[in-house]
């Protein structure tokens, strides 16, 4: 906790938020790296909601199929995704639907690798009793 207050008290946090407004998707691919490390303790994530970037991030991850490197740039969405769901499934599963149809896109898709990030990601959100029933939730849109 402490840790981060000192980040944050740096400016390097509100330097990250800003890049991922800039067009260059290499910079954005680091900031999203750097912020999914983030995203696993629960104070990161409770800061991430507090200065938007979850709002930032939902935009990225919509926009993402329009951008002419989304291949490169959805793995390291759906990366930072997949770590939220996991810690707190049914919130983020049911607050951001974006993120769920953008693992359906990717088990649809004729992309071996996406299909493969996507049933790793979906694995990791099952690994708990929650994830499990947040899934369950979620109904058959898989297959849909």
């Amino acid at each position: 906790q402490e840790h981060l207050q000192s980040v944050q008290n740096s400016g390097f946090l509100e330097q990250l938020i800003k890049i991922l407004h800039k067009e260059d998707f290499l910079l954005k691919l680091n900031c999203v790296e750097l912020l999914t490390t983030l995203a696993l303790a629960p104070h990161g994530q409770k800061y991430m909601e507090s200065a938007g970037v979850l709002t930032i991030m939902t935009t990225l991850l919509e926009d993402c199929p329009n951008h002419p490197f989304a291949d490169i740039l959805l793995p390291g969405l759906v990366k930072f995704w997949g770590n939220l769901a996991h810690t707190r499934p049914q919130y983020i599963m049911t607050k951001f639907p974006v993120f769920l149809n953008a693992l359906v896109n990717m088990v649809q898709s004729d992309d071996f690798t996406a299909q493969s990030i996507a049933f790793e990601t979906i694995g990791y959100i099952g690994v708990s009793l929650e994830g499990k029933t947040a899934l369950v939730d979620m109904g058959n849109k898989m297959v849909e």
